[in-house]
């Protein structure tokens, strides 16, 4: 996940936070600071809960100011801390909207499907610039792999 934090008062930080690489350790301290299970915590995240975003500003900003008390974290507007998904996390999500059974789903439910499929496209051409930072070469990668199609 790409994490920008844009304070109005104060200068833009960015990381990449991958889940799969945090420690056990600080995976329980995110659990007993979030109040939930880790899978909890990830999937807040991507599904843009204030909660998990709060913990994960504490938890980045840690990294650099290790003392820091989650108490102490800084107050952010929701617009300020945005959380995108990476090229490859987007590809996952898009194989489980291919795999997804359509058998007797609705027409409405069918269009809702191909339209989450067309906005993962773009989002990915959107991280794979983001990653790459080449038009060419993300607008590439993401035509070589098309996401979200029906079957």
């Amino acid at each position: 996940m790409f994490v920008q934090y844009k304070p109005k008062d104060g200068d833009p930080q960015t990381w990449d936070f991958t889940p799969e690489d945090v420690f056990e350790d600080d995976a329980e301290l995110i659990e007993k600071h979030y109040g939930g299970e880790w899978d909890q915590f990830v999937d807040g995240l991507k599904s843009g809960q204030a909660r998990p975003r709060r913990v994960l500003l504490w938890y980045l900003t840690r990294q650099v100011h290790p003392k820091l008390r989650f108490e102490d974290t800084p107050r952010f507007r929701m617009g300020e801390l945005t959380v995108e998904f990476s090229s490859s996390e987007l590809r996952d999500l898009a194989d489980r909207l291919d795999r997804t059974d359509r058998t007797g789903l609705s027409d409405e439910v069918l269009s809702e499907l191909d339209a989450a499929g067309r906005r993962l496209q773009v989002e990915l051409t959107d991280a794979l610039l983001r990653e790459h930072g080449n038009a060419e070469t993300a607008e590439g990668a993401a035509e070589t792999e098309p996401v979200g199609k029906a079957d």
